[in-house]
């Protein structure tokens, strides 16, 4: 995807400007990140050799990418558009194997002609690679006339989560509908189809919610789901 930003200056009556122009520009105001991992351990001690900061902005997941030494134990990202960012901290072995990697907990601002520091990363906090992560599933009931309804007023007993990875696996986990939040069982790392379903006791489907994109599971990470609304009659 690519950004193009243009800067027009009309004729401005009163200002006696009597021509006006039109220009592009490939550099808008911009900001940077900077990232320290020295709040741990070593790069030695973990078997590092380079970082790489990944970045994806939270309105059209455009991404960045930055390379550092590893022996730096600080790097200050490209030149960004101002938005909001997630963030991924990489960390790559001499033979260029990625053996950590770790994505930070919130999304984090970039902010015109301003630097963002981010957390201090420890190198061997982050989650090895292939390290199984968890979804984090929140739901309510809703009924189809308007208004909130419970799992005991709606008969809803279980609610399942249904995922499916990209290579076709499917998993799945049954909860207590009264719970109204649980956590899925351990899965690989990456991206996963999303659904939700309400059942009654004799097991037949009351509600079903299907995520709208797909949702990933980081190394040795939690990935909040968003918040599922199930309606019912």
């Amino acid at each position: 995807m690519l950004r193009i930003y243009t800067l027009c200056l009309a004729g401005i009556i009163g200002l006696g400007l009597g021509t006006a122009g039109c220009s592009g520009s490939s550099h808008p105001p911009a900001g940077n990140f900077e990232l320290h991992w020295d709040s741990g351990a070593t790069c030695g001690a973990v078997g590092a050799t380079d970082i790489w900061l990944v970045v994806n902005d939270t309105r059209d997941n455009y991404g960045y990418s930055d390379h550092f030494l590893c022996s730096a134990y600080q790097g200050r990202s490209q030149d960004l558009p101002p938005d909001n960012y997630e963030v991924t901290v990489e960390v790559y072995d001499a033979g260029g194997a990625m053996v950590r990697q770790g994505n930070l907990p919130v999304v984090y601002p970039i902010y015109a002609h301003a630097v963002t520091p981010l957390p201090d990363v420890d190198l061997a906090a982050l989650p090895l690679v292939g390290q199984p992560g968890t979804f984090a599933v929140r739901w309510s009931l809703a009924l189809t006339t308007g208004g909130a309804a419970t799992c005991s007023g709606a008969g809803a007993a279980t609610v399942d989560l249904d995922l499916l990875d990209t290579a076709g696996n499917s998993y799945h986990d049954t909860f207590t509908c009264s719970d109204y939040q649980d956590t899925s069982e351990p899965l690989p790392p990456g991206d996963y189809t999303v659904a939700v379903r309400a059942y009654d006791a004799n097991g037949i489907l009351l509600s079903e919610w299907v995520g709208p994109i797909t949702y990933t599971i980081y190394a040795g990470s939690v990935t909040q789901l968003p918040n599922v609304v199930l309606q019912v009659q």
